[in-house]
């Protein structure tokens, strides 16, 4: 029994491990990115897709990755040098207020850190301000909670003994961005006086 349960918990944790190295290609792919290039990774947490962006861009290519969390800044930083990518520069940095000049990125990733931000629509509204014309802003958010089990059994059998309020909707979190249409609206330009006012006739 012992046994079958650990052949299980390792098959588990394969599947996980595939999961996340496609997502994070996925991620690179979508954002384009091509050797030469000079990427953003905002909120890097523990260096994905970063690294990866890194290995992608090189040899003439670089990466800039933040973080607003100085611990994950450095376990990024720790990583790009046991992988000896000398093109990766981390950086403790808001996302809401990001220390570039306009135009400064060939591209950008987000990889579940967008919706941990008081203010992602402002944050979205950094990254392209900082994206060259053209350039494309490539991310991943939770979906809604009925499609991550993982992530709500345990608060689930929690509730059960411990009453719990339900969660601010508008609050940062996992699901912050997980409402249909949500995402496209935070990361939606502002429209122009023209596109409003035909929108409203």
């Amino acid at each position: 029994m012992e046994r079958g349960r650990a052949r299980l918990g390792a098959l588990e944790r394969v599947v996980r491990q595939k999961q996340h190295t496609d997502l994070v290609n996925w991620i690179c792919d979508a954002a384009g990115m091509r050797p030469g290039h000079v990427v953003l990774d905002v909120a890097c947490g523990a260096g994905q897709p970063s690294t990866t962006a890194a290995q992608r861009v090189r040899p003439d290519g670089r990466v800039i990755a933040t973080d607003l969390s100085p611990q994950m800044a450095d376990v990024t930083r720790r990583k790009a040098q046991r992988l000896g990518l000398d093109n990766l520069d981390v950086r403790e940095m808001d996302a809401q207020a990001l220390a570039f000049n306009d135009a400064s990125f060939d591209t950008a990733t987000c990889r579940f850190g967008l919706m941990f931000c008081p203010d992602p629509v402002r944050a979205a509204s950094e990254v392209r301000r900082v994206l060259r014309p053209g350039a494309r802003f490539a991310l991943a958010v939770w979906d809604v909670p009925e499609k991550n089990p993982f992530l709500t059994s345990l608060a689930a059998v929690v509730s059960q003994f411990v009453p719990m309020p339900p969660p601010d909707p508008t609050a940062p979190g996992v699901f912050r961005l997980a409402p249909p249409g949500e995402l496209e609206r935070c990361c939606a330009p502002p429209a122009s006086p023209r596109s409003r006012s035909s929108r409203g006739r």
